[in-house]
C-alpha cells in the first residue's frame, strides 16, 4: 500500500505540465495578480525629463534638417485586408495575402522619439529603462512576449534596420556584439539574480545560482532582428525564455520568429564575421542578402535551429502553474467569461508583464525619459566613414554634423511630404545611398560586394 502511495505520488511530479497549457491543451489565462506580485522587477532607472515637450509632430516642425525628418518616420504600406503594417516594398500582405495599395504612407519612429527625448507622439514617449549609456539603451518590451523581453538600441548613430550593419562588416559585428553583452548584462543582473523571478518564472528557480549555471540559462536567450522591423532604427528582440502562456500558443501555430522576418543574432554575427561587405540600400531585399551569402552562412538551417531552440527552451524552463490562474482560452473562447480573448490576454499581459514597473498609483506602467537624449541629428551609418568609426570619433552629445548638399536634401524633402511615391525606387535609392556611389562602384570592380534593387 505504502509503495502504492509512493508511486502515484512521482507519477504526479512527473506529469504535471508547466508550458501553459492544461492537459487538454487549453491555455492558462486569468492570471492572478497576488500569484505574480512577488516576482516583479522594478526599474530603477532614474528620472529624467524630456528634452523637448512637445509631440513628435511638433518636434519634426521646428527641425527642418530633412535627414532627421527622414529618421523620424516608419516608411510602410498598410494592409487594407487585416490592417497589418507592411514593408514598402511589398505588393502583397505577408500575413493575409491581400494586395496592397500603391500608397506609401508613414509612421512616427517611437524608437527615435526615445533617442531624441520627445515627450509624447501617439502617447507619452515614457520608457522601461534598464540601462542607459551615451551611446547604448536598453528597455523593456512593450508587446512581452517573455517575461523578460528587452529591446537594445545604439543612440549615437542611426541604423535604419540589421541590413545596413553589411556596409561595413566588421564595425557592425563589434556594435552587435557591444549591444548583445549590454543585453546580458541586464538580464543576468536585474532578472537572473532575483531569486523571486527566478522562482516564479524557471523550473529548479530556486538553485543557487552558480557562475556556471548563470552561464548555461544565457543559452536560453533568443535574440534577433525582424526586418522589415516596426521601428526603422536597429534594435535587437532580446528575450529570456519562456514564453508567456498565450505567445507560446501563438508560437506553436507560426506566427513568431517566423522565416523571412526574424533573423538570428547568431546570423547576422556569422554574415558579418565574413567581412564580405554588401552595399545596401532602403530597396535591399533580405531574399537577395541570404542568397548572396548562402554558400558560407545558411540562414534556413540556422532559422531551423534557432526555432527548435524556442521549443527546447520553452519546454526545459516554463514553470507556469494552474493555480496561478483562473481559467484557459479555448480557440476564441475565455472559458467561463464573457471577456473576449483579446481582451483577457491583455488583462494577463498587465499583470505578467514587467515593463513600466513599478506601476503608478493608477495601476498604469511607469516609465522616465532617455537621461542622455540628444540635441543634434544623430549621424547615419551609410554615411560614415569607417575608420571614424573604428576610432569612436562620433560627433559628441552636443556635437555637428556636416548637412548634405542641397542636391540630396531636395529629394528627401519632397519624398517626406508625398505620401504617394510613384516611383520609389529611384527617390529611396537618391535619399538613402547618394554618397555610398563611389565606394560602391570601387568595391563592385573588385566583386567585394553586391548592389541590389527591387
Amino acid at each position: 500500500m505504502l509503495l502504492n502511495c509512493a508511486r502515484k505520488a512521482k507519477t504526479r511530479f512527473r506529469y504535471r505540465k508547466t508550458d501553459g497549457f492544461d492537459t487538454r491543451g487549453l491555455v492558462y489565462a486569468g492570471a492572478r495578480e497576488e500569484a505574480f506580485a512577488s516576482s516583479w522587477v522594478d526599474s530603477t532607472a532614474e528620472q529624467s525629463d524630456p528634452l523637448f515637450r512637445g509631440t513628435i509632430e511638433e518636434f519634426c516642425a521646428l527641425r527642418v534638417d530633412a535627414v532627421l525628418q527622414r529618421q523620424m518616420r516608419n516608411t510602410i504600406k498598410k494592409c487594407t485586408g487585416c490592417s497589418k503594417v507592411c514593408a514598402f516594398s511589398l505588393k502583397k500582405c505577408n500575413q493575409c495575402g491581400t494586395e496592397l495599395p500603391a500608397e506609401v504612407t508613414f509612421s512616427a519612429n517611437i524608437f527615435m522619439g526615445f533617442v531624441y527625448g520627445v515627450e509624447k507622439g501617439p502617447f507619452p514617449l515614457t520608457i522601461s529603462i534598464r540601462l542607459q549609456t551615451p551611446e547604448v539603451l536598453v528597455f523593456d518590451d512593450l508587446l512581452s512576449l517573455t517575461p523578460c523581453h528587452l529591446n537594445i538600441i545604439p543612440t549615437n548613430v542611426y541604423i535604419p534596420d540589421w541590413r545596413f550593419l553589411l556596409r561595413r562588416p566588421a564595425d557592425g559585428l563589434k556594435l552587435v556584439k557591444k549591444l548583445e553583452e549590454d543585453g546580458w548584462a541586464c538580464v543576468s543582473s536585474q532578472f537572473m539574480m532575483n531569486r523571486a523571478w527566478r522562482e516564479k518564472y524557471l523550473k529548479l528557480g530556486e538553485k543557487r545560482l552558480s557562475r556556471r549555471a548563470l552561464a548555461k540559462l544565457r543559452e536560453h536567450v533568443i535574440c534577433g532582428c525582424n526586418f522589415p522591423p516596426s521601428q526603422f532604427h536597429l534594435h535587437i528582440q532580446y528575450m529570456m525564455m519562456p514564453l508567456v502562456p498565450f505567445q507560446y500558443l501563438m508560437y506553436k501555430e507560426g506566427a513568431h520568429f517566423t522565416i523571412n522576418r526574424f533573423f538570428p543574432l547568431s546570423y547576422i554575427k556569422a554574415v558579418l564575421a565574413l567581412g564580405d561587405p554588401m552595399a545596401v540600400t532602403m530597396e535591399t531585399r533580405v531574399e537577395d542578402i541570404v542568397r548572396y551569402y548562402e554558400d558560407r552562412v545558411d540562414y534556413h538551417a540556422m532559422h531551423k535551429s534557432c526555432y527548435a531552440q524556442v521549443e527546447k527552451s520553452h519546454q526545459l524552463l516554463a514553470n507556469w502553474r494552474s493555480e496561478d490562474f483562473e481559467t484557459v482560452i479555448d480557440g476564441d473562447v475565455v472559458v467561463g467569461s464573457d471577456r473576449s480573448r483579446a481582451d483577457q490576454v491583455a488583462a494577463d499581459k498587465q499583470v505578467i508583464q514587467n515593463y513600466g514597473r513599478p506601476y503608478t498609483s493608477k495601476g498604469r506602467p511607469s516609465g522616465t525619459y532617455y537621461k542622455f537624449a540628444r540635441s543634434d541629428t544623430l549621424p547615419e551609418w551609410q554615411e560614415m566613414n569607417q575608420r571614424k568609426f573604428s576610432q569612436s570619433q562620433l560627433p559628441g552629445l552636443h556635437g555637428t554634423i556636416k548637412e548634405r548638399t542641397q542636391s540630396i536634401l531636395n529629394p528627401a524633402v519632397n519624398f517626406a511630404r508625398n505620401s504617394f511615391v510613384r516611383d520609389l525606387g529611384s527617390v529611396m535609392h537618391s535619399v538613402f545611398a547618394p554618397r555610398a556611389s563611389r565606394a560602391d562602384r570601387a568595391s563592385n570592380a573588385s566583386s567585394k560586394s553586391a548592389e541590389v534593387r527591387v
